[in-house]
């Protein structure tokens, strides 16, 4: 009887310590949900912080706001020459065409032929669409006649430059846009004379081109 009453008393104790283990555990401090998560496997682990996107308005502007910003120049004296020769061959010979400086290929070329956009008509236009053009001169009506490089002495440097540059070329080739390349050493009477002669080529007398004022121009991948 009194081994009974031994194995029962043990019995009884076990289930009591058992007992006062539960409740300390279910006691202790557990941080709130509001500001901890737990993770898949029951670990807690601090929030990470959401960072605004890169590319998000409000970081541009403070990156501008940060920053000095000042104007310069875009073309050198150079290149600034080219420019008023050209407004002055321009003026005597097609006084309603207008010269534009470093204007973006992808403002004046499109590609789809107006209809619908295949794949292959996006990727021919992001191939240009980042590239520009020394200077542009349009017509009486706004259309493209003619672009105009200067080849300035570092106008080739770096790797990618003769690539760039056959892009660009075979874009306006395409598009039907005559390239007129004046070399760094063109004097100014032969620069002069290649502008005369691509008004000659793409301007009529009053300013215009053999193209009518067709209105607006598709602009192909670039929406």
């Amino acid at each position: 009887m009194s081994l009974i009453l031994l194995i029962a008393a043990v019995g009884v104790t076990a289930i009591w310590l058992n007992e006062r283990r539960g409740s300390s555990r279910r006691g202790k401090f557990r941080p709130s949900s509001r500001n901890w998560s737990t993770s898949q496997t029951g670990n807690w682990q601090r929030p990470v912080s959401i960072e605004a996107p890169k590319g998000s308005v409000d970081r541009q502007l403070s990156a501008l706001r940060s920053s000095k910003i000042v104007p310069k120049k875009p073309i050198n004296k150079t290149a600034y020459r080219v420019m008023v020769d050209l407004e002055r061959e321009l003026r005597a010979r097609a006084p309603r065409a207008r010269v534009l400086a470093e204007v973006g290929m992808g403002g004046f070329l499109s590609t789809g032929g107006g209809g619908d956009l295949l794949p292959e008509d996006r990727e021919a236009f992001s191939a240009f669409v980042a590239k520009r053009v020394d200077f542009l001169v349009i017509d009486g009506f706004g259309h493209p006649a003619f672009a105009v490089e200067f080849q300035g002495g570092g106008h080739y440097l770096g790797d990618t430059a003769a690539g760039r540059d056959a892009v660009k070329k075979e874009a306006l080739r395409l598009a039907g846009v005559e390239l007129v390349e004046i070399q760094n050493h063109a004097s100014a009477e032969e620069r002069r004379a290649l502008i005369a002669g691509a008004i000659r080529r793409n301007c009529r007398a009053s300013g215009g081109s053999d193209k009518e004022d067709g209105g607006e121009t598709n602009t192909g991948a670039a929406g």
